[in-house]
């Protein structure tokens, strides 16, 4: 009743030795995939959600996600920073995201 049915990324991040290789690219296009999974199956998820460290938001938003402005105010943040930023992406299942988004697990199609 409080909006559309979401999913919240907790936390996500990369080691420093790591970061700009794609791993959190990669990290994204799996949590898209499982939203995938679960909308389909039986929860229709429609948004993800997440609190961005000001360093991330602007890998946030390549990445597809955009500011949240009013309606964050109604999730609960008893795990969120004070210093980040409420965040979330519209999941438009019939579209890529990204060259790597894949629902179907690879191994199933060999």
């Amino acid at each position: 009743m409080m909006g559309s049915p979401a999913l919240e990324i907790m936390v996500l991040a990369v080691d420093q030795d790591y970061e700009r290789r794609g791993a959190g690219t990669a990290l994204i296009d799996y949590v898209i995939a499982q939203a995938d999974k679960l909308h389909e199956e039986f929860l229709g998820i429609q948004y993800l959600i997440l609190a961005a460290d000001k360093i991330a938001v602007g890998f946030y938003k390549k990445m597809g996600f955009d500011l949240m402005e009013n309606q964050w105010e109604r999730i609960p943040k008893e795990s969120w920073s004070a210093n980040c930023i409420p965040m979330s992406m519209f999941l438009d299942f019939e579209k890529n995201y990204t060259e790597s988004f894949t629902c179907d697990d690879a191994e199933e199609d060999e």
